[in-house]
């Protein structure tokens, strides 16, 4: 018998709110830099190689995101614009990639990489959040291990956290998509991961 989803998600807005509060000025300007920088460039490539809209970049970036970090996530949709192919990502994402960049946006499956293209086209915006292991993590107020990831695969997981990123967001007067980077920032830099954000 599965384990009741209320007994699984036991986080809070409140534990979202004291992570952003707890950012240093630094940390506060990498998470409101983050996604506008992920648009400056979908904007740079978009007219560098005539593709027909930024949000097609977009949602290629997101999907050449998974299990990559930011860097190499950037370094596949340069090759991919420049080339045609990437040796950063897996065939099947290299071929969402290029579907999404001709147009196909439906290619793009999933409700993380799908909130991810949604956060670099409107950076300022409160659409869904991005709910990774460490947005989860954040919400849970403990770090949580891959293993402890799946749990955000069962019906209505992701929505408990999204929304408490959007009641965080509203408290704190701050767009969504800033709180979910600014605390990122924060707690990779707790744990002492390298922030690999880009320049």
């Amino acid at each position: 018998m599965a384990i009741p989803l209320s007994e699984l998600m036991t986080g809070s807005t409140k534990n979202i709110i004291d992570v952003y509060e707890s950012a240093t000025d630094t940390q506060l300007l990498a998470g409101e830099n983050w996604y506008e920088s992920a648009l400056a460039l979908a904007e740079e490539l978009s007219d560098k190689h005539d593709i027909d809209s930024v949000e097609n970049v977009a949602y290629a970036i997101a999907a050449l995101s998974p299990q990559k970090d930011w860097i190499t996530n950037q370094v596949a949709i340069i090759e991919l614009c420049e080339t045609g192919s990437t040796r950063q990502q897996s065939r099947i994402n290299i071929d969402k990639a290029r579907r999404c960049l001709a147009g196909e946006l439906t290619a793009l499956k999933g409700p993380k990489v799908e909130r991810f293209a949604e956060a670099i086209i409107d950076p300022l915006g409160n659409s869904t959040a991005v709910i990774d292991r460490h947005a989860f993590s954040i919400w849970m107020g403990a770090k949580q291990s891959d293993k402890q990831l799946p749990v955000l695969q069962r019906k209505g997981a992701y929505e408990i956290v999204a929304d408490a990123y959007a009641e965080a967001a509203k408290i704190l007067d701050v767009p969504t998509h800033i709180v979910q980077a600014t605390t990122w920032v924060v707690w990779r830099d707790r744990y002492d991961v390298p922030r690999k954000i880009g320049k």
